[in-house]
């Protein structure tokens, strides 16, 4: 009966060779005929072209099956598929339209996945390329924090269209060569997803389409949204995970937390950070259920927003807020300074002695700052009163997890101006984001005040 519906009866095939008007038969000359060997000749150039694309793609695929799985951990090819898919996001029309574009994966079929699910953590096309490991550990790890990952419709229309890019990913350990493209990694992305869409019990969800706040937003806005929606609508804990740091900017000036990479990161880290920032909320603290202890290092730790102001704690818990305050401000400077040594050299930062690799903590910060004081940093605080000397031997009070209120005082004043310096030249929203994160650090230390 299913051979009948596709390719009819005898009796079908018979009658349909004579519907329409009957034509006298053509006489064929030689040079019918040779336009015929020439088109069929073509035809078989096209077809051999196309299995040689594939099979190009396929051993992309191969190279990329290692490379996909064992993770982007080098600065430099973070940065570069940062800056690649930045590019794609803002110049290539083609895709990431939510307002106009529907002919995309249909995700209406995915479900919430388990309504224990108290975490979300929204992923950015950048995150899914380079750390694709992370996210499947991350998943395994989902029924011991009950959490989900959540990926947006605007990141599986990215991939998509990523998927053919011919973008290398360039490394300090191996031939460029040798490197994977960006399609290779957007295919593995690809398949990784869509292995776990088809399994709900998997963790790993996609936005819906009616799961959106603005439906006129597109690009980065698309995936502020989709987090805004699991928080307001679905009332989940949202992370954001995205190595863009204008999107986390953005994020942090909507109060949602967000994680970026940083060398030593790790799926159980990120799980058992985000799980302490959750049950650390008044109003979630009785909801929470006792979990199995993990002894996860703090360092390096992930940069976290916490959605709401640090609720005012009692004094034997003053060491977890300084050491709070002390990991936000320790990643926003060193993504700060990061961001100015590539702003003022540009191309020509890789002739220099600058290894963001090397600038890991507030020490190696003021280590950086004092050396490059004179070519960089002096401009940014010109007519101030932290001159040189302050970077070049700061006192251990600021370089370390303050241990007094007078301590975390005198840390916040001091780091928060200094952050004000090192976003001078950065846009409104940035600055922004950056005070509400000061507002909460200054609130943090009048909360100690007896």
């Amino acid at each position: 009966m299913a051979n009948d519906r596709l390719v009819g009866s005898k009796d079908t095939q018979n009658r349909a060779i004579y519907l329409g008007t009957r034509t006298k038969p053509k006489k064929y000359t030689i040079e019918d005929i040779e336009r015929g060997f020439l088109a069929d000749q073509n035809a078989g150039n096209s077809v051999a072209q196309t299995c040689a694309e594939a099979s190009q793609h396929r051993e992309e695929d191969l190279l990329a099956e290692d490379a996909a799985m064992m993770d982007v951990s080098e600065d430099l090819q973070v940065q570069t598929i940062s800056n690649i898919i930045g590019e794609h996001r803002q110049h290539d029309s083609n895709y990431a339209d939510l307002a106009t574009r529907t002919d995309q994966m249909d995700m209406d079929g995915t479900e919430q996945g388990d309504q224990k699910c108290v975490t979300a953590f929204v992923v950015d096309t950048n995150f899914i390329i380079s750390h694709l490991s992370i996210l499947e550990d991350l998943r395994t790890l989902s029924m011991e924090y009950q959490h989900q990952i959540v990926i947006p419709r605007t990141v599986v229309q990215e991939l998509d269209g990523l998927k053919n890019a011919n973008d290398r990913i360039e490394s300090n350990q191996s031939k460029f060569s040798d490197s994977p493209t960006i399609g290779a990694l957007a295919r593995k992305a690809n398949d990784w997803i869509y292995t776990h869409f088809s399994n709900l019990d998997s963790a790993v969800v996609g936005q819906r389409l009616n799961q959106r706040l603005d439906y006129s937003c597109r690009k980065d806005d698309s995936i502020l949204d989709c987090c805004l929606y699991y928080r307001e609508k679905l009332n989940l804990f949202v992370i954001l995970m995205s190595n863009d740091k204008n999107l986390c900017l953005k994020a942090l000036t909507e109060k949602i937390l967000t994680v970026s990479f940083r060398p030593g990161m790790s799926a159980e880290l990120i799980a058992t950070r985000v799980y302490q920032e959750r049950s650390s909320l008044p109003e979630v603290a009785e909801e929470t259920p006792n979990f199995p202890s993990h002894n996860a290092s703090v360092n390096p730790s992930p940069r976290l927003t916490p959605n709401q102001q640090l609720p005012a704690q009692p004094e034997t818990h003053f060491q977890k807020n300084a050491e709070l305050v002390y990991t936000e401000i320790e990643g926003i400077a060193l993504s700060a300074i990061d961001h100015i040594m590539h702003v003022e050299y540009g191309d020509e930062l890789d002739f220099t002695d600058y290894n963001s690799a090397n600038v890991t903590n507030l020490r190696a910060c003021c280590r950086c700052v004092a050396k490059f004081w004179t070519s960089v940093f002096g401009a940014y605080f010109k007519g101030t009163d932290i001159g040189k000397q302050a970077w070049k031997t700061p006192g251990s009070s600021l370089v370390k997890i303050p241990s007094s209120v007078t301590e975390l005082e005198h840390f916040v004043e001091f780091w928060v101006f200094a952050l004000q310096c090192f976003y001078k030249d950065r846009d409104n929203s940035q600055k922004e984001a950056l005070n509400v994160l000061s507002d909460r650090w200054n609130n943090a230390c009048l909360s100690q005040e007896p």
